[in-house]
Order: structure tokens, then C-alpha cells, then sequence
């Protein structure tokens, strides 16, 4: 099997423009085509509507290029960018774009024909040369970095539990994927060891807090990857089947993905982007945890110096050496796992040399009805640290605004109502819910009532 493997900034003529030239630009500046529905600072947009709001005018001077008319095209009216210092960009009485100084660059579509690619380089080079927006050497395969939002299912010991009622951050290091169900790990990204031990230390957060991690079938579990190169870039086809070839087959249904994770699935990013193929068993084993993202950053290097490469239709032990730059040792290793993932489908902090906390055990709280956030978050928070003699679920309902100061539990300063069929089922007023009034005095009422109910 024979690919040639090249990166492509994200665009629709601009990978075979810079694959020409072979040119970067700024760092922290990355290309997006009809990209004018965003205001985001570091970019450069290609056939979009700019303001004629502008301070002063900037000619870069005629182009010594002939090109087609629809290099000229002017795209219509983007009054909201309209602010002191824009400054129009002209060559001779041609409107070419708006630069907003220290954010934004737009421009016409100068990319629209192939036939315009010589003009355009020289247009973009004159550009950055007028406004002093240095362009940087070609990206270097050393500084690419890998990182990773692998998926697990979170258990409290007893039960698996959904990651949302504990950990309900779409953004934090520890939170849960967007269904609400999967614990979702975000480690700093780095060089694969960097991520494997930035990775540890949030397992040792959740084992802390008294829960277990699993790998099972329960929940499509997805082992994205990540590809840091600096910029926004589309991955080559050819890119993406050897990632397929080498890691997404292998693994992508050694657990249950439910639709979720096909071969090639990849996703753009600010950053570089993101590869969805591989299931989360390969984060079971920090060992084939850093061997995976080893090979990934080691096939995008391939892709940054623009090889081809040949390896078998199924690749071998000296494949996975010659082409992802593994060991002999590392390569058995991963296949040897691909051979017998099953026994990895259960706790895996045994496999990170982590041993869950079974001296104690967390609260799981459950919220039913109407509660503002900050309610949520102030109970969360504060039964995070109890730590209970056997695993409890209580669930907080609402009583009507009608009853007043009243709750199901004692609570000072409040009435009690006798509606407790269930001590696991706490009947809370709706002050405290929505205005969060007296919800200190509320939490400390409810760890008083599991440890006289519960002897807890």
C-alpha cells in the first residue's frame, strides 16, 4: 500500500496554494474560507463581506498579474467591524479587503481560480510585508503536540452512575461529554508522555473523590485524539486512512461505539484538529495509551515533511516501526493488546497503578424539578467532600412556591412537612431552589438527616 501524506490549511484552494509555495504565515494565524458569519481574531477570510469603514486607505500597488475577474469581486457590506484604525486594502482602484490591526484580515475571494495562485501569493506576501505581520519558517514536525478528551463510564463503587450528576463541566479537566452520561477526561496536551501523566493526575482527582472508572458497552465510549500544529488544518485523505490503518481499525470496536467513531472521523479545530475514530479502551493501559498517540504525532510528522510511505494492507510489527516510529517492543505490545482488549473492559485504575477509594464512599444527589444553577453547583460541591460509610442516592425534589418556607427534612428557621414516603427522597422549598436563600443551612440539615436516617 503506497500513500503520499500531506496536511492542508483549512480552505478551499489553499492547500494546493501553500503545497506550491510552501509558505506559513504568522503563527496564531490560520486561514477560513466564506468564514464571515464569525469575528474571530487571528484570522485571515477568504471570499467574505467586509466594511468600507475604514480610517485611511492602504495600496499594496498594481498587481503584475493577470487574473480572472472574480479575483476583484467585492463581497458586500460588514458594518459591524467598522471601528477606528480599519484600514482598506486597494491595489490601484481594485478593493482587495479590510485588515482590523492585531485581529482580523478579510479579503476577496483571491483564491477562487487556480490560475490566481502566482497573483495571490503575491498579493498575500505584499500584504503582510506592508502591515508588518512577519511570516514564520515552514512548520516544524518537532513542535506538533498531541492531546486527547477520552470517554469512561463513572461508578460509585455499587452502581455505574451518570458523570453529569457529579461532574457536569463541558470545559473543565473533569467533567462529562455532551449526552451527559460518559466521564470526560481533558488533559493539557504536550508530547505523549506529557499527556499520559497529565492524564494520571485527573484519574487520581476522580479516585480521590471516592468514584471508580470503567471501560464497557454501556455507553459508546470515544478515544478522540488530538493534533495540535498551531493553526486550523484539513487533514489529507491519505493522512487519515493511514491513521485508520495503524490505530482506528484496530480499536475502534474493541468497545461499543453505537454509531459514533467511523473510520476517517475527524474533526476541525482552532488549533489543528481532532481525530474521532479510535474507542476509549486505548486510554485502559497508559503503556498503549502513550504508544497511540506516539504513532499519531509520528504519521503527522510524515505529513508535515510531505513523505510517501508504503507499508502492507495489514500492517506488521516492522510496519509500525518503519512507518509510526515505534520500538519492536512497543509495536507487539500494541498488538498483543489489540489481540486481548476484553480483559480491559472493567476498572481500570488497576492498569494506572491506582487503587479506588473503598474506606468511604461519595453522595450521589440527584436534582428533580425546577433549581437555578447556582443551587446545583453550591450542593454539588459541598457534598463532593462528605465521605460516607456505604454508598447513598438521595434525590432533592421541588414543593410548591404555595407551601412556602417548608421541607421535608428539618431545617432551621423553616416549617417541616410530612410528605417523606422514602428518606432517600428530600422535599426541598422553592426559595431555597431558586433564589438559593438559607441553602447553607439547607446542606448542613441534609448531612444531619443522612446520618441519623442512614447512620451514614
Amino acid at each position: 500500500m503506497k500513500r503520499k501524506l500531506t496536511l492542508h490549511r483549512k480552505s478551499e484552494h489553499l492547500g494546493i496554494f501553500f503545497n506550491k509555495y510552501g509558505q506559513e504565515w504568522a503563527r496564531g494565524w490560520y486561514f477560513i474560507h466564506r468564514g464571515h458569519h464569525s469575528d474571530r481574531p487571528g484570522v485571515v477570510y477568504i471570499c467574505c463581506p467586509a466594511p468600507d469603514w475604514y480610517t485611511f486607505k492602504l495600496d499594496i500597488g498594481r498587481i503584475p498579474f493577470k487574473t480572472t475577474c472574480n479575483f476583484w469581486l467585492w463581497r458586500g457590506f460588514y458594518p459591524q467591524l467598522g471601528r477606528t484604525g480599519n484600514i482598506l486594502i486597494k491595489s490601484g482602484d481594485y478593493i482587495l479587503g479590510l485588515y482590523v490591526p492585531r485581529h482580523s484580515l478579510y479579503l476577496t475571494d483571491i483564491l477562487y481560480d487556480l490560475n490566481d495562485m502566482d497573483a495571490a501569493y503575491w498579493v498575500l506576501r505584499r500584504i503582510f510585508q506592508v502591515l508588518d505581520i512577519p511570516p514564520t519558517p515552514r512548520l516544524k514536525a518537532s513542535e506538533i503536540i498531541v492531546g486527547a478528551d477520552p470517554e469512561f463510564l463513572l461508578s460509585n463503587g455499587k452502581e455505574f452512575i451518570q458523570a453529569s450528576q457529579v461532574y457536569s463541566s463541558h470545559y473543565d479537566p473533569v467533567g462529562c461529554d455532551g449526552a451527559g452520561d460518559q466521564l470526560e477526561l481533558r488533559p493539557n496536551p504536550g508530547t505523549p508522555r506529557e499527556v499520559i501523566r497529565n492524564l494520571k493526575y485527573l484519574f487520581k482527582l476522580v479516585q480521590k473523590d471516592g468514584y471508580d472508572i470503567h471501560i464497557g458497552d454501556q455507553f459508546p465510549l470515544g478515544g478522540h485524539i488530538h493534533v495540535g500544529v498551531g493553526y486550523r488544518v484539513k487533514p489529507d485523505r491519505s493522512l487519515l486512512a493511514v491513521f485508520d490503518d495503524f490505530l482506528g481499525r484496530p480499536t475502534r470496536d474493541l468497545c461499543e461505539r453505537y454509531g459514533y467513531g467511523g473510520l476517517s472521523d475527524w474533526e476541525s479545530k482552532p488549533w489543528g484538529f481532532e481525530y474521532r475514530t479510535p474507542s476509549a479502551i486505548i486510554f485502559a493501559d497508559p503503556t498503549i495509551a502513550r504508544i497511540s498517540l506516539k504513532m499519531i504525532r509520528n504519521i503527522t510528522k510524515l505529513a508535515i515533511q510531505e513523505k510517501e510511505i508504503t507499508y502492507n494492507p495489514t500492517p506488521t510489527v516492522e510496519d509500525y516501526c518503519r512507518v509510526c516510529g515505534l520500538r519492536k517492543k512497543e509495536a507487539e505490545q500494541f498488538l498483543n493488546f489489540t489481540r486481548d482488549a476484553q480483559k480491559y473492559k472493567t476498572s481500570i485504575l488497576g492498569f494506572w497503578k491506582l487503587v479506588p477509594n473503598r474506606k468511604t464512599w461519595p453522595l450521589l444527589v440527584r436534582f428533580e424539578d425546577d433549581w437555578s444553577q447556582n443551587a446545583i453547583s453550591y450542593i454539588k460541591e459541598k457534598v463532593r467532600k462528605w465521605r460516607l460509610k456505604k454508598p447513598i442516592k438521595i434525590t432533592l425534589f421541588g414543593l410548591c412556591k404555595e407551601r412556602g418556607k417548608v421541607n421535608t427534612i428539618p431545617v432551621p428557621g423553616h416549617k417541616i412537612v410530612n410528605v417523606m414516603i422514602d428518606p432517600c427522597w428530600v422535599g426541598v422549598a422553592r426559595s431555597i431552589r431558586m433564589r438559593g436563600k438559607d441553602i447553607s443551612v439547607f446542606t448542613k440539615a441534609l448531612r444531619r438527616h443522612i446520618r441519623r436516617r442512614f447512620n451514614a
